[in-house]
Parts: C-alpha cells; structure tokens; sequence
C-alpha cells in the first residue's frame, strides 16, 4: 500500500501525455483503459502534442509511433497500450498496405515511400519503448521477444453495467421467443458470418430476436475513411430473423440486456487477429448478469473454464447444440447461470485489481 501512495504522489508530479484512441475520449480503448485510471487516481495529463516536452507519454495502439524516436531524445519515459494481436503477421500485401496506410494518417509522407511491413515497424518501436501494456498471455510472449517489461491489463467494465434490477427469467420472458444479445464495435459485426447459418436455420422452429447494441456509424479503413452505416453492414450479413440496432450506451446496453435471454460472441476461426483478443467483452456481458455462448479462442476457453461452464463453441455443430440446449432449458437453471457469471466476474475482475497493475505498471517505468 506504501508503493501504491509513493507512486500516486509522482504521478501527479510529473507531466504526463497521452495519445488516445478518440479524440472526445469515450472510446472505449481510452475510458476504459488510461482514462479510467487516471481519473480514479486523480491523475493529471494533457493530450500528446507535437514538439512539447514530457516526463512520461502514454501512446495508444493506433499512435503514430514515429514520434518515439524524437521523444527518446529528451529522456521522455514511452508506454505503448499495445492491446490487440498486431504482431500477428497478415498477409504481405496488407502488411505494406497497414504500414502505408498509418502514415498516411499520420502525414508521415516521407515514410510512405519505404517499403517497409507494418510488423516490422511495431517490433523497432516496442523494442524502444520502457514498457508494453497488452491484454493476454499469448501477447506477452510474443512482445517479450523484443521488450521485457511487459504487463496484462485488461478493460475497466464497471462503469459501463449500471445498478439496474435483475429481471428473472421465469418473470419477463417470453417462452416462445429467444432473445439474443450481441454488443461491440460494428466492424465485429463480420463476425457472424461464422453463425449466420445456424441462427437461419434454427429461426424455423423458434421465434429468434437480435438485439445489436453498437454505433451507428463506422469507417472502413484507420477508422477515418470510407464512412460505413451499420444498418448496410447488418443487411448484408444475411440474417433471417428478426433484427434490432441501437446506439451504444451504457444505459441501452444494460437496458436491453435485462429483456435478453442470452448474449452471443460469434468469432469467425478463420482471423487470427480477433481470434487473439482478451476476455474483456465476455466478462463486460458477466457483469451485467446475462449468460454468454462464444465461439473458441484462447482467452474465452479459459475463462470458461474458470467460471466452471461449457458455453464455448469450436465449430457450427457445438452453436447449434449450445442454442438449442440453452433454449429448452429450465429457467431456474438460466438464473442460476446468470447468477453464476455475474458473482465470478465481481469478484475476479475488479477496479481494485485493474488500479493495482496500473501502478506495478508505472513503478516498472519511473519508481
């Protein structure tokens, strides 16, 4: 606990910059991350700024990490927030192409012209970095071929589940119906093509509603081109069932999940980069006190595993299995699930917790 004052007291000493993932910081890679800290901590930091001088900046994973060079200079102390699997080689083309593309963003014009992999780049810079945040085991390994001071820190869910009655489900639901939950970025969406099939087919026999909680708007590419409206990307994914979109807050989110039966992340096994991706959604889904079916990844199987259940899914035969068991199940045995979940993610995936490895995270850097 000592550390943990001495270590508040520099940091709020210090002048501290970050780069963030939204420009209004409601993303949440940055409220639930960098933001949330600070705020409970009552930490002060500005946003990066070009030729400024800082003791310690915090770059985001979609930073313009050309910038690490010319802050080296000044012995300013560098985090990346490196929270998904970008070291996961695509193919070359989209490696160049993803390389190309961050430096159009950032108007590194000269650095457009070399030729050089996106994986290439992110490996020169971490490697400068003095400290890796990322948010799974298997992401550790690979970053710690090139930086050893690195840490798992997963997303701050508390904030977004408010303190909404519980509804039973033998009270509210409709027998007949199946009502489905899926929550995230619409660029995820994509990811139904790996169930679109079985929700189809199991719509003949049961009444299936999906309630989408995302943003209405998206853009394609570097999250700035080629606008995208989520309602064209819902129709092309060839669902015949009925469907449901509402805008993302944290009030709609809780809302329409106390009305569901259940919440889905389908993951299509084809895409390592999002087959690499942390626990955060199905826990942020636990809390909330609804029961999940996934599909397989690494982080979901453990959890799973964890919180002692079986609702994971390797393959189009275990989606339709797990539906259609969950569906004719007894209702009290729903509850006791729903209980079941939201008591494990309380009481393991804590604010107390997350605040704790944030300040390991800064001792490692500047204690």
């Amino acid at each position: 606990m000592r550390m943990m004052s001495y270590m508040e007291n520099i940091l709020k000493e210090i002048k501290i910059a970050y780069s963030p993932y939204s420009q209004d910081l409601k993303g949440p890679g940055d409220r639930r991350r960098f933001c949330f800290f600070a705020k409970e901590m009552g930490i002060p930091y500005e946003i990066l700024k070009r030729n400024a001088n800082y003791d310690l900046v915090i770059l985001s994973s979609i930073s313009d990490l050309e910038q690490i060079d010319k802050l080296k200079k000044t012995d300013t102390k560098i985090i990346i927030d490196l929270v998904d699997s970008y070291l996961i080689k695509p193919t070359w083309i989209k490696d160049y192409l993803r390389n190309f593309g961050r430096n159009l963003k950032h108007k590194n014009y000269f650095n457009m012209l070399l030729p050089r992999k996106y994986t290439d780049n992110l490996k020169h810079y971490i490697s400068k970095a003095d400290a890796i945040i990322c948010s799974t085991s298997s992401q550790k390994k690979a970053i710690e071929i090139y930086n050893s001071n690195v840490h798992i820190i997963l997303d701050n869910m508390d904030d977004d589940v408010l303190s909404l009655p519980h509804y039973k489900f033998n009270n509210i639901k409709n027998k007949k119906q199946l009502n489905l939950l899926w929550e995230g970025l619409p660029s995820n969406l994509m990811n139904f093509k790996e169930i679109s099939s079985v929700l189809n087919e199991l719509s003949s026999d049961i009444e299936i509603n999906l309630h989408i909680i995302t943003d209405l708007i998206n853009y394609k590419y570097l999250s700035k081109y080629k606008k995208l409206y989520t309602s064209d990307i819902v129709n092309s994914l060839s669902l015949n069932i009925n469907t449901y979109i509402y805008e993302w807050n944290s009030i709609a989110l809780s809302n329409i999940a106390s009305i569901c039966d259940l919440a889905i992340i389908p993951i299509y096994q084809k895409n390592k980069f999002v087959l690499g991706k942390p626990e955060n959604k199905l826990i942020l889904l636990w809390k909330l006190g609804i029961p999940v079916i996934t599909s397989f990844t690494e982080a979901y199987s453990k959890t799973m595993k964890e919180a002692g259940l079986k609702m994971c899914c390797m393959n189009i035969e275990d989606w339709k299995e797990s539906i259609l068991l969950f569906y004719h199940m007894d209702e009290n045995k729903k509850e006791e699930i729903s209980k079941k979940v939201r008591d494990f993610a309380n009481e393991n995936y804590t604010k107390e917790n997350l605040i704790k490895k944030w300040n390991i995270l800064f001792n490692s850097v500047i204690g």
